[in-house]
């Protein structure tokens, strides 16, 4: 678009409205503890964005990191879906994809991946276990 974003006003603008749902969080610790799953974050973002959520968050629970950026594809795209499968070397069919927009679970599913669209940390758990996640 040719704009220049003011990277202060961004994140001032993000620091307000930001929040780490810890519930998630402790769910994805208690994944992590078990050493059964790949954890895996595949994240639509900017630069700015992306370089404030690596300093501001843990992300050494998840085993692979991909950005939209740094990948130059993004969600729903199939061709990101099939670059995660690829890289960290998981077949469609035993991988589960958790997001909050439905049209990118579409994309996930159209290639056989589980997917859950996410509400809350309960329901997810719930889901989680219908799908024979193990915590």
């Amino acid at each position: 678009l040719n704009t220049q974003v003011d990277e202060k006003v961004l994140m001032d603008i993000v620091r307000d409205v930001e929040q780490l749902d810890k519930k998630v969080y402790d769910l994805i610790k208690q994944l992590k503890k078990t050493k059964r799953y790949k954890l895996v974050l595949l994240s639509n973002n900017i630069p700015v964005m992306v370089n404030y959520i690596k300093k501001k968050f843990d992300l050494s629970i998840f085993d692979h990191l991909f950005f939209s950026n740094e990948l130059g594809m993004r969600k729903p795209h199939l061709e990101i879906f099939e670059h995660v499968l690829k890289e960290i070397k998981a077949d469609a069919e035993n991988s589960i994809f958790i997001d909050d927009k439905q049209e990118n679970l579409d994309a996930a599913a159209q290639l056989g991946i589980k997917t859950i669209l996410f509400q809350n940390a309960a329901q997810l758990k719930d889901d989680l276990n219908k799908n024979g996640v193990e915590f």
